[in-house]
């Protein structure tokens, strides 16, 4: 007969093995894009079927009008309780986002492990950098899910990061208030202060804008590279600060004006507002010389490696940044801003030396003189105005080395079968139409220019959302769709909270 020492064992040892078994593995997990058309995995019934119907027709709706893909997966719990684990070996078996844009994000509740995560594919890392991340699953998601309302926790969370994919992460999101009145009620109580001065009311604000440029700041730090690239950068300034985890940067562009509205505040000397505008100005147009600085560091380095194309992209990917602090610091940066073109320019056709016999004299051939060196597919592509193909002949050894500059406004894509930018949108279709009740399916026929191959692509079309919220089916499985996704990978970018 079994002691109550050894009952007890094997009573923790069962429910060590049941909770084993409730654990969800990657591989056993259903997709249920694949197998309903669906955004939302529910396997576990966490969620209500209100709240999987309405989050699965916000993320068809964004993936119609982006063509972002966004999942959200709530499980009991996951394998060996590792949920970033998880996490980044289901985002890669399903393969989230498009294939080259990796513009995936999974958006993981772990119940058993007290967690939820957002979880990030590479081409996010811009838009939904860690610190956001961070913010919308401690701020916006936590209160609720600790209270047990999982619906509003994950809803919310949701819409938080559909607010920054649509915004292209132009900024740190605000706290909405009304989400969750258990913490706007802590948020809102009253500090008994009705003093003459109402210095710290403008301080906040101050502080407030503080935030913005910081993760504006940040952001454009880690958007000016690939992750990859970073390894071989030297020690300059904008390598450092891309090195850098995320609470340095916010210790730095965050911390230290802090300190100084905090030292403001104690202090109050006479100006107080104007010391305090001035002081936050001030080092934030430090920090975008600095920038500029780095930027043109940066812009050498390449040139050096010959890294020609990466060059011009990344020129163009930093107008809208820098057009920004034109506005804001019209002194010096309106001056930086506009002699971004003229830097585009010299260093496309600035002097190189051959690559075979590292001779420097390379000349860049005319438009007539290099159609001699290009393939009929290349001559295509310049005649279509899709890439813009640069020769360059070394008179020494008589050698060239061809450049192709894509052009980011032309209507044509990358061919699947021949590889020639030469494709065509030739027309698109509605097959089914989207309803209330399922989501919609179209096709899109493309032809290519240079091997006049004709495709039909299908498509999902979101569901149309209803007027009221009155309906609460029990499932999300009345989708008609039954695609799969496209394909992304994710680097492990995002952030996790717990409670």
């Amino acid at each position: 007969m079994l002691s109550a020492r050894h009952l007890l064992l094997h009573c923790l040892f069962l429910l060590f093995s049941l909770s084993a078994l409730a654990a969800t593995r990657v591989d056993e997990l259903a997709d249920p894009r694949a197998q309903q058309g669906s955004h939302v995995a529910n396997p576990d019934g966490l969620l209500s079927g209100a709240a999987v119907s309405q989050i699965d027709g916000l993320l068809k709706q964004l993936e119609a009008e982006t063509g972002t893909q966004v999942a959200v997966v709530a499980v009991q719990s996951v394998a060996d309780g590792d949920v970033f684990g998880f996490a980044q070996g289901l985002f890669e078996r399903w393969g989230i986002g498009r294939k080259g844009h990796d513009d995936g994000a999974l958006i993981l509740l772990a119940l058993e492990q007290r967690t939820v995560r957002i979880h990030t594919g590479y081409g996010l890392e811009g838009v939904l950098p860690d610190a956001v991340c961070k913010r919308i699953t401690s701020e916006l998601m936590l209160p609720a899910l600790r209270a047990g309302r999982y619906d509003e926790g994950m809803l919310a969370g949701v819409q938080a990061v559909l607010q920054q994919l649509r915004s292209g992460g132009s900024g740190m999101l605000p706290l909405q208030a009304g989400n969750f009145s258990e913490a706007s009620g802590a948020r809102t109580t009253s500090r008994a202060s009705a003093q003459v001065l109402d210095a710290w009311s403008v301080l906040r604000w101050v502080f407030a804008g503080c935030l913005l440029f910081a993760t504006l700041f940040w952001q454009m730090f880690r958007s000016t590279g690939k992750r990859e690239e970073t390894s071989e950068r030297g020690g300059g300034f904008l390598g450092c600060m891309q090195r850098l985890p995320w609470h340095l940067h916010a210790a730095v562009f965050t911390g230290l004006p802090l300190l100084f509205l905090l030292l403001l505040d104690i202090l109050r000397p006479p100006g107080l507002f104007w010391l305090a505008l001035g002081g936050i100005y001030g080092f934030y147009l430090l920090a975008a010389v600095l920038r500029a600085i780095a930027l043109r560091q940066e812009l050498a380095r390449m040139f050096q490696r010959r890294r020609y194309v990466a060059l011009a992209e990344l020129l163009e990917t930093q107008r809208v940044f820098w057009g920004g602090m034109a506005f804001i610091f019209p002194v010096p940066m309106a001056v930086h801003f506009f002699t971004l073109d003229r830097l585009a320019r010299h260093y496309r056709w600035a002097p190189r030396a051959c690559l075979h016999c590292k001779q420097p004299g390379m000349r860049c051939l005319s438009e007539e003189e290099e159609d001699a060196f290009l393939g009929k597919t290349q001559q295509l592509e310049e005649s279509l105005h899709s890439v813009d193909h640069d020769v360059w002949l070394c008179p020494a050894c008589g050698k060239y080395s061809s450049i192709a500059y894509p052009q980011r406004n032309s209507k044509y894509s990358r061919c699947p079968d021949c590889k020639a930018m030469a494709r065509l949108l030739l027309g698109d279709e509605v097959v089914e139409a989207a309803t209330t009740s399922s989501s919609g399916r179209g096709t899109r026929f493309y032809q290519c220019k240079a091997c006049n191959k004709r495709r039909r692509e299908s498509y999902a079309i979101a569901r149309i959302q209803e007027s009221s919220s009155s309906s609460s089916s029990s499932s999300s499985s009345s989708s008609s769709s039954s695609s799969s996704w496209g394909g992304g990978s994710s680097g492990g970018g995002g952030s996790s909270s717990s409670w």
